[in-house]
């Protein structure tokens, strides 16, 4: 039987999310500064003025997110001027996408962007809101950045936010002391972990790879090898609440 990928896993987390009655991945957790009335972390959400408030960056038109979650970057994208569709991978994450953006353009599927898409419409802006770096297997990371680059336009962009390193390691084992960080992959204790790909066993326990932590210059890098450029980017450190980095990056068809 052919095993099963990690990211399939946001199903069962997107079930609790909303027996909790939440609407957010990040709601309800304490490190997360969430700004409630959008629904997106604030850093994400300055991340996101700053890029959108450029002069050569796209103000209307059409946007595409891989990994939508519940749309609260495309809602927001939507009141910037934008007609938005999102693909996610979990069934309840969309259920819950379509309630909460109810009477705005925003279009919703269920799709893995790791495997051929059945549309072949090519937008203006297509938008990664933290789920690349939910990909660890490089084949898995390859194609879904092939999908990104056939579903943008000649003069589109790609907008990328990402966890990255360098990573407080210090403070890292101090919040998460049951996980750990092995070659640019965080490992998570996971029972029944035989059933997913890429599992592994550590001082004889069983984890599985959750999230891609490469270095912000390599995770460029990476995406500059599969045809893009690029043309804006920000790292941001370490912060106080946050352990690891993040990386707000823009790219172009090179």
């Amino acid at each position: 039987m052919a095993q099963k990928k990690v990211y399939e896993l946001h199903e069962n987390e997107y079930i609790r999310i909303r027996k909790q009655g939440a609407s957010h991945w990040d709601e309800g957790d304490s490190r997360s500064d969430l700004d409630t009335e959008e629904g997106i972390e604030r850093t994400t959400l300055s991340s996101l003025t700053h890029i959108f408030s450029q002069p050569w960056m796209p103000k209307s038109g059409s946007a595409l997110e891989f990994g939508c979650g519940t749309g609260p970057i495309l809602r927001w994208l939507c009141r910037q001027g934008f007609e938005g569709v999102g693909i996610e991978i979990s069934k309840t994450a969309i259920e819950m996408a379509q309630e909460l953006s109810e009477g705005q353009r925003v279009k919703y599927y269920q799709g893995d962007i790791c495997r051929p898409l059945q549309s072949k419409q090519r937008y203006d802006v297509v938008i990664d809101g933290h789920c690349l770096h939910c990909i660890t297997a490089p084949k898995d990371r390859h194609n879904a950045l092939r999908n990104v680059k056939s579903h943008m336009k000649e003069a589109g962009v790609f907008v990328l936010l990402s966890m990255c390193a360098p990573v407080n390691k210090a403070d890292f084992k101090k919040r998460s002391p049951d996980q750990f960080l092995r070659d640019e992959t965080l490992y998570a204790p996971f029972s029944g972990s035989e059933e997913y790909e890429g599992n592994t066993l550590f001082d004889g326990k069983a984890y599985i790879p959750i999230r891609h932590i490469g270095h912000w210059r390599k995770l460029i890098d990476e995406i500059e090898a599969q045809g893009f450029i690029c043309s804006f980017a920000v790292f941001d450190g370490p912060r106080s609440n946050d352990c690891i980095g993040s990386l707000a990056a823009v790219f172009l068809h090179a």
